[in-house]
């Protein structure tokens, strides 16, 4: 039974992938390992074990491990001596969750770089590094004669997780020493944004000068690799031996350390060895080195031989600044200084450390390396000559102290390592493999997280809290984020970004020096950024916060500090505006739309006019119809793509035309939006208003959104989103107000027949008549005419029809008009009697003729004139009513006719094929044209208006003839 505990437990411990999981601070650290089988079916070399021949990791903890097998020895590798490997790049990547991916490139590159050389140590030709997912930078070199060194060159090339290759780029010749031999120099610098590419360095020495050639390298988001600058910095030739070293600064530049000793010459007898570290720093895309170097420390001994000289910096993890560790070893002295330092140059501190000394070790060199939860490790690898086996030990130190000893570990020849970021991971190559030689191992030790109290889950030390934190609901009610530092700060020049998970969309990007989104609380250490309600608009999202570095910095040294990545900042979005279950929010949002627009809100769909800027009018306006076509309607794409919202739901209404401001002397270009309930609504999507809400946020600050790029810059944020003043639904949105003058007109018609029955006056009779025709006559000129003039010139197809019917109409009641008065002067019967009358009452009638033609039932009131005074004789007021009667009857009669056959149907006819037409919308092809007409508001208001005028005169005239008739035949 205890055997088969211990059998489960080891299968256990071998198969954990605790590596990739932030473990629990002991006091022993926890020891695991990480194993992987190779496939042989791609290897012509089976028998030999796959070999760890480096280790690199991303920011998020993600693993690359380089893989090789040795190959068979060929005359090229000999020549240079060399060992021979097989021509395959094997790249494995671990990933969070311990799956591995296997990449088995075929680059095409020279043999050269298949085979190891033999330097001090063993050195690989081929090096791997890490940029931003998924792309990785693979170094090597080539020549068309490997026995001249002199033909070597540097190159380097850009693949993806896939292994495909993205890119390719030649860096420069690959220099040899004074001596003649060749040992590769160049070194690379990732960015401490990996966004921003790297630098690439080499010092060059051809005995007569020496210098540091650097170049600075972008690789953009598809993996095309490109040079923004470069220079040459020179190096004093006195200096005897020289390390180079770097880091990439906090503010995404880059910094050169030299250490180096030179001899000096106090007097004749007296002389001294000074050692001196300086750093150049070299500012982001910069095109020329900053020739001053900042001294960082110098030390003087009596002259002592120094055998070894190393230097190793970083960015302190907690605190401010960064530090370099210089170990100097000779003859007589062996010692590590630390140096903390500004990126102004400033020195903070210098402190002198000796050497470890670890039981039972012979005193070497180790290598001191600050560990990103704060501490620092003490490492070396000794070689074991009996046992032919290489030994790793650590020593693991908390501010000065030792906390722990850990190893012997067995690694390979390589010794390669690397410490995760992410969770203090040790990861160190193994020498392990499998009975059939066909997997490979890592060793990998949790280290003591001394820092852990303060990571609060941002991976960023300096920071306190989040509000709101980790993890949690937001919405589009949301307006702000609260970063509280432990340290007072003030703001800089980065930028804080929101981005949509599932997409990686950018909903909103504040720089710090936008005062209008950044303000820092009154504590000093509370930054406070404004969130717009578009930002986290759509329910059931994922939504990651990424901080840049350099977004603020320390008050007191103003030195950049760190920010943090997306994947430790994510929320989960709730947005109550989006669920139709909240009816009360939506009660609300009508409440405050109607006290701003003084209308109410459409929930189906509705008209919203957005301009373009100044600079995209003029560009707009060279464009043909149809290239303004398809502008527009690319547009559309851009807006529903980073609104988001599905694209059907938007569509251009009418013809865009430039706006001429008077004030201003610009001119704009207008444009209407019509915005649609979707038919098939997906669940939780937003409403018309919500839509509406979103675009005009993000039209208003397309500063801190995508709109301020692509297409979408050309909106106007001076204007944004506003309603147009044009109603799609002429019943929906004037319900109140055809309701409310319904029933008036019905009381005044209901009370003027109450009062004429009590008053028995035809006088008043006919002046109640003259004002209830009034109120149907000066309504309906006034919105037909407003209808042509105003609304269907935006359309040429109801302009010119609704133009020509309007004149139409005109036309023929003044022809009526006119023709009935000179009818009535060649009247044989009555024609004296009239032309007298007409005569008398001269300027009556021209005023009614002309108002005819604005409309026949102005004929009613002027028949009606001799009603409206009491005659001296009532007989004679009778006859000359009778008379008006019978001239006029007949012509408003024919009036009505044309009115009705010639004006009001088809007018109604051309509305009703135009709303036909716009109702369908959906089915027009989007690139065909700008034809979204906005009649579909015009044309409901307009038809409605028509048809009532049409019922009322219709019944009205059929009264009057009915009258009309009965007169007649009371008269004879």
């Amino acid at each position: 039974m205890k055997l088969y505990y211990n059998l489960t437990a080891q299968c256990l411990y071998l198969i954990s992938l605790c590596l990739f999981i932030t473990s629990t601070i002991s006091q022993q650290s926890q020891l695991n390992f990480f194993n992987y089988t190779e496939n042989t079916t791609n290897t012509e070399f089976p028998q030999n074990a796959p070999k760890v021949v480096n280790i690199r990791t991303y920011d998020d903890g993600t693993t690359l491990v380089h893989i090789i097998r040795y190959g068979i020895q060929t005359a090229d590798c000999s020549r240079i001596n060399g060992i021979n490997l097989e021509p395959i790049l094997r790249i494995r990547v671990i990933q969070l969750n311990g799956t591995v991916i296997e990449i088995n490139a075929n680059l095409d590159i020279d043999s050269l770089n298949f085979c190891l050389f033999k330097n001090e140590f063993l050195v690989n030709p081929i090096e791997i590094f890490p940029l931003q997912q998924p792309f990785i930078l693979v170094n090597y070199y080539k020549t068309n004669n490997t026995s001249d060194l002199k033909t070597y060159e540097e190159w380097g090339q850009v693949i993806d997780w896939s292994g495909k290759s993205l890119s390719v780029i030649y860096y420069g010749p690959s220099y040899v020493n004074p001596q003649g031999s060749w040992v590769s120099e160049s070194k690379i610098r990732l960015n401490v944004n990996e966004k921003l590419g790297f630098l690439r360095y080499v010092v060059v020495n051809n005995d007569t000068s020496k210098w540091i050639e650097w170049q600075q390298y972008l690789v953009d988001d598809f993996g095309n690799l490109s040079r923004l600058s470069s220079d040459n910095v020179l190096i004093n030739l006195e200096e005897t031996s020289l390390v180079t070293t770097s880091l990439s600064t906090i503010d995404s530049g880059y910094a050169i350390f030299q250490a180096y000793t030179s001899q000096i010459e106090y007097n004749a007898t007296i002389s001294f060895t000074r050692v001196e570290l300086n750093v150049i720093f070299i500012s982001y895309n910069q095109t020329i080195s900053n020739e001053h170097a900042f001294i960082l420390y110098q030390g003087f001994h009596r002259v002592i031989n120094i055998s070894n000289l190393e230097t190793q910096c970083v960015t302190v993890p907690f605190g401010i600044g960064h530090v370099c560790t210089v170990f100097v070893n000779g003859s007589t002295i062996s010692y590590y200084v630390e140096i903390n330092f500004l990126s102004s140059g400033a020195v903070l501190s210098s402190t002198l450390i000796p050497p470890p000394k670890l039981t039972g070790l012979p005193q070497q060199d180790f290598k001191r390396v600050q560990m990103p939860f704060g501490g620092y490790i003490f490492d070396t690898t000794f070689y074991n000559f009996n046992s032919n086996t290489n030994y790793h030990y650590i020593g693991v130190y908390n501010e000065d102290k030792l906390f722990e000893r850990l190893g012997p570990f067995i690694t390979n020849e390589f010794d390669v390592y690397a410490i995760m970021n992410n969770n203090n991971t040790f990861m160190l190559a193994s020498s392990y493999t499998n009975s059939q030689n066909t997997s490979w191992s890592l060793l990998t030790i949790s280290l003591p997280q001394f820092l852990k109290d303060h990571d609060n889950g941002y991976k960023n030390l300096l920071i306190d809290k989040i509000t709101p934190p980790i993890n949690a609901s937001v919405n589009s009610l949301t307006n702000a984020l609260r970063i509280t530092f432990f340290d007072p700060v003030v703001l800089s020049t980065g930028n804080l970004t929101i981005y949509k998970t599932s997409d990686n969309s950018i909903r909103q990007r504040v720089s710090a020096s936008m005062e209008e989104f950044c303000t820092i609380d009154p504590d000093g250490k509370t930054i406070i950024i404004k969130v717009i309600s578009s930002t986290f608009n759509e329910y059931g999202e994922l939504y990651s916060v990424t901080m840049d570095n350099n977004f603020v910095k320390s008050k007191e040294y103003n030195e950049p500090l760190k920010g943090f990545v997306g994947g430790n900042l994510k929320y989960n979005s709730s947005n109550i505006l989006a669920l139709s279950d909240f009816y009360f929010i939506d009660i609300l949002i009508d409440i405050l739309y109607y006290l701003v627009y003084r209308a109410p809100p459409s929930e189906d769909r509705n008209v919203y006019s957005a301009h373009l800027t100044t600079e995209a009018t003029k560009t707009v306006l060279t464009l043909s119809r149809n290239d303004q076509t398809i502008y527009f309607n690319s547009l559309l794409d851009e807006i529903s793509i980073k609104l988001p919202v599905r694209r059907e739901r938007l569509n251009i209404y009418g013809y865009p035309r430039p706006i001429h401001d008077s004030i201003t002397d610009l001119e704009n270009i207008e444009f209407y939006i019509l915005i649609v309930n979707s038919p098939n609504p997906a669940q939780n999507e937003n409403t018309v208003l919500g839509v509406v809400s979103n675009l005009d946020t993000m039209i208003t600050d397309k500063a801190v959104t995508e709109f301020s790029i692509g297409l979408t810059n050309d909106l106007d944020s001076t204007f944004g989103l506003k309603p147009s003043g044009i109603m799609l639904s002429a019943w929906n949105e004037y319900f109140v107000q055809v309701i409310v003058a319904i029933i008036i007109y019905i009381i005044f018609c209901l009370l003027s027949h109450i009062l004429n029955y009590k008053l028995k006056s035809k006088e008043f009779e006919a002046i109640s008549s003259a004002i209830l025709r009034l109120g149907l006559i000066i309504p309906n000129f006034f919105f037909s005419t407003v209808f042509v003039m105003t609304y269907s010139n935006v359309v040429p197809e109801l302009y010119f029809p609704s133009l020509l019917l309007l004149n139409i109409s005109a036309l023929s009641n003044f022809y009526i008009a006119t023709y009935t008065i000179y009818k009535g002067f060649k009247d044989p019967v009555i024609g004296k009697s009239f032309q007298q009358w007409v005569i008398k009452h001269r300027s009556l009638t021209a005023m009614f003729i002309i108002l005819t033609a604005t409309d026949y039932e102005y004929l009613f009131i002027l028949r009606d004139v001799p009603r409206f005074t009491k005659g001296p004789y009532r007989y004679e007021q009778i006859n000359i009513f009778n008379m008006l009667k019978r001239i006029f009857g007949i012509a408003i009669m024919w009036g009505a006719f044309f009115d009705v056959f010639f004006r009001n149907i088809p007018q109604i006819i051309i509305q009703k094929s135009n709303l036909e037409i716009k109702e369908s919308y959906q089915e027009i092809d989007e690139k065909s044209d700008l034809k979204f007409i906005e009649a579909d508001s015009i044309n409901k208001k307009a038809s409605l208006r028509s048809l009532s005028m049409l019922q009322i005169k219709y019944c009205s005239t059929l009264i009057d003839v009915q009258e009309i008739t009965e007169s007649l035949k009371g008269t004879n």
